[in-house]
């Protein structure tokens, strides 16, 4: 019996090694990877093409469930791991998670050494920076504290202290990996790289013409140069990844951006989008229809207490208004002279600086030199536009999803409207869409996950109710699909 024994013991790490040797053997599969927000380079497109489940739920195709505390921060993977980001209300601390993506027990979790936790908005927490992971570390991003990396046990390799960001919502960008250097884009501030491996500073721009706000770095080879494209605050720059000077500018566009954008076609697709700009997501109201509904004294002006307190100036596409920008919240840009009031001065002056956003989806094309200039805009549309879900290019077309669940189809070459149709998914929508297999899943934060057939029709395959709210976007490797509600982790697939 202990001869037998002994015998498969040694089968057994024979075949352990010969494994493991064939993992550095040229032609045997890479690991599967997700390796930060929306998957390589951010494009939101899994490489590989395997099946991938159309109907799913809590009881169906569920391979795992796994219960989490808030955030949304979005699955990253490499091989068998999950890493994610939380924040836990009860104990007031921030955590780093490693997930088994074949069981979903949790390996490991870590706190952040954070003193004091940021404000967020009232929809959001600050856990919603997504992580990177490369084949040795994962590395994670919390504007309560600033840079942490790991090894894939745990072990913490370095770490790198920030001040807080500014911002008026609270910090949502995430890290990115290019070529053995981590980018962030630190909010109102500036662009650092860093080294992936020992955190030590390789470089910093604090001088963009744009400063960087919640969209991500996109990295682009432009001849023998490899850039990085930021989308910021009023227009659009890239610098050079080796020492992050400057390489061209382009302005015009909307402030706080938040989607990222994407690459196709030889194109570079960025959405300009302010909700109090000029778009289906304003409320029309004329300031004669404001001062009949709601003048209540008679002095042609409006008061905080004569406004409604859920009076919307914007609507997020939520039946029961959660996130959208009411009046009372906006005070602080329509009231100029800080008399507690709105007149109609002021609100002519709103409606002139609004009439001035660019809200559009815009497509570039480099010229000879590699670099992007304004003239370089091949096309634009200036409807169906998303305020957070980012842009998504798939088999020769550009995707937009928008508040209300709208699904926007272009030709990406040309700029064509294929469709603009609803989903008969409403509610808002802050994950961005994603794609494999033919199919393109769009995520509403009412948890409703509509998939829909890629192409030049609109075609809906299924639409799943997870019957939680959703706000980070999935992930997809291996067949599989990773979602990330309020409440769980869940891995869907057969």
């Amino acid at each position: 019996m202990f001869r037998r024994f002994l015998q498969f013991s040694v089968r057994a790490c024979l075949v352990a090694l010969c494994l493991c040797a064939a993992t550095d053997s040229p032609g045997v599969a890479a690991p599967p990877e997700w390796p930060q927000f929306r998957g390589a380079n951010s494009a939101g497109v899994v490489a590989d093409e395997q099946p991938l489940p159309v109907e799913f739920g809590p009881s169906l195709n569920c391979l795992w469930k796994t219960p989490l505390s808030i955030g949304h921060s979005s699955p990253c993977i490499w091989g068998d791991w999950i890493f994610l980001t939380a924040f836990d209300p009860a104990d007031n601390k921030l955590e780093t998670l490693c997930v088994n993506r074949l069981d979903g027990q949790i390996a490991w979790r870590r706190t952040a050494p954070a003193e004091k936790i940021e404000p967020s908005h009232e929809l959001g927490n600050p856990a919603a920076s997504t992580a990177a992971v490369d084949a040795d570390r994962v590395y994670v991003y919390f504007g309560s504290y600033g840079l942490l990396c790991y090894d894939h046990t745990g072990n913490e390799q370095w770490k790198v202290p920030m001040k807080t960001p500014q911002t008026r919502f609270g910090t949502a960008t995430s890290p990115v990996l290019v070529d053995a250097r981590l980018v962030l884009n630190y909010q109102g501030g500036y662009v650092v790289a860093i080294d992936a491996k020992t955190g030590d500073e390789v470089w910093k721009n604090p001088k963009l013409p744009f400063a960087p706000d919640y969209a991500l770095p996109v990295a682009r080879k432009a001849g023998d140069v490899t850039e990085l494209i930021i989308q910021g605050n009023g227009g659009m720059s890239a610098v050079d990844w080796r020492d992050g000077s400057l390489r061209w500018q382009v302005p015009g566009f909307a402030m706080m951006p938040i989607g990222t954008p994407v690459l196709g076609e030889d194109l570079l697709f960025a959405v300009s989008f302010h909700p109090i700009g000029k778009s289906e997501d304003r409320i029309p109201l004329t300031w004669a229809e404001l001062l009949a509904k709601y003048d209540e004294d008679g002095d042609k002006k409006l008061s905080e207490k004569e406004l409604p307190e859920k009076l919307a100036l914007v609507s997020r596409g939520d039946p029961e208004g959660r996130g959208d920008m009411t009046f009372k919240q906006m005070m602080f840009m329509l009231d100029r002279n800080n008399d507690k009031k709105i007149d109609a001065l002021e609100w002519t002056g709103v409606e002139m600086f609004t009439a001035q956003i660019n809200n559009a989806v815009m497509a570039f094309r480099p010229g000879d030199d590699g670099k992007i200039a304004k003239k370089d805009m091949v096309w634009k549309a200036e409807r169906g536009l998303p305020e957070s879900p980012s842009p998504l290019y798939y088999r020769g077309n550009l995707y937009l999803v928008k508040n209300g669940g709208v699904l926007s189809c272009f030709e990406a070459a040309t700029g064509k409207l294929h469709y603009q149709k609803r989903l008969d998914a409403a509610g808002s929508y802050y994950a961005s869409p994603v794609a494999g297999d033919g199919k393109i899943y769009t995520s509403s934060m009412d948890g409703i996950v509509v998939v829909v057939e890629a192409g030049d029709e609109l075609r809906i395959v299924a639409r799943n109710n997870l019957e939680e709210r959703l706000m980070a976007t999935p992930a997809i490797v291996d067949g599989k699909l990773y979602i990330r509600t309020a409440g769980h982790l869940y891995a869907f697939g057969k």
